[in-house]
């Protein structure tokens, strides 16, 4: 990984880089325009002979062509400090960062998708950070709703809580939540989902810390599914067992922090 610097301190290092190509090239006229006054003449060559001819202009070329090499070099030197590797404590920084726990939201199998029954969702959480969630509470809210969602609807503001109390997930644990609704849904509303002009929604707020008595972080997300990718999946359960759903993610409800 490598650092940016400020735009101010880039424009200090073009300046320098320039300086050195002006440098380079005040040095090179006089370097070949002495050696032309002293050996110029001798060799009868064609270079030589232009030289002879014109010796300014011959040396100024000269001179140019070692600025330009000599501000390339600069270039790529201030270049790779510019673009030095991080400063020890901004690598320690980092791997604090990498160590903190992050909690994955995976929603799962739906649970008695009929009209007379209570439909509920099976909602899959892990672990893949490098230490534990502490205090976990889970919240989390099941609805029906449009399909596409309008942008002014809210994250829900009362999500029910999981009910299973403050626990913690060791990296690479994982722990299922079960979401369902009061009552049964009727015929109108499954159809709906069916059909693909609602979906059923699940709205997860992850509450923990990285320590007891740390500050509490969030995680949030909110998936639908409905449609024939639903009609799918509940025959793939029924066929062989297979209860993985593809669920869509509302990506301005889904945030880890």
């Amino acid at each position: 990984m490598t650092k940016s610097l400020p735009l101010p301190a880039k424009i200090i290092f073009w300046a320098a880089g320039a300086i050195v190509a002006l440098y380079g090239f005040a040095q090179a006229v006089e370097y070949f325009y002495d050696k032309y006054m002293l050996h110029g003449p001798g060799l009868h060559n064609a270079a030589h002979a232009w030289w002879k001819a014109s010796p300014w202009k011959a040396t100024f070329a000269v001179a140019v062509s070692f600025s330009i090499l000599a501000g390339v070099v600069a270039g790529i030197v201030f270049w790779f400090v510019a673009n030095e590797p991080p400063a020890v404590e901004e690598q320690v920084s980092s791997k604090d960062l990498s160590s903190r726990p992050y909690l994955v939201v995976e929603p799962g199998a739906i649970n008695n998708f009929h009209p007379s029954e209570k439909t509920g969702v099976y909602i899959n959480l892990r672990n893949t950070g490098q230490s534990p969630a502490f205090d976990l509470v889970i919240e989390r809210y099941i609805s029906i709703q449009p399909w596409p969602l309008p942008d002014e609807t809210p994250f829900p503001k009362a999500p029910q809580p999981d009910g299973s109390g403050p626990v913690t997930v060791v990296p690479g644990g994982q722990f299922t939540s079960y979401v369902e609704f009061d009552t049964p849904l009727g015929e109108k509303p499954i159809m709906d989902v069916i059909n693909g002009t609602s979906r059923l929604y699940i709205a997860v707020l992850l509450k923990y810390k990285d320590q007891p008595g740390a500050a509490e972080r969030r995680t949030s997300l909110v998936a639908c599914v409905g449609g024939q990718r639903l009609v799918e999946g509940i025959q793939r359960f029924k066929t062989n067992g297979n209860s993985s759903l593809l669920w869509d993610i509302v990506p301005r409800f889904s945030v880890t922090e």
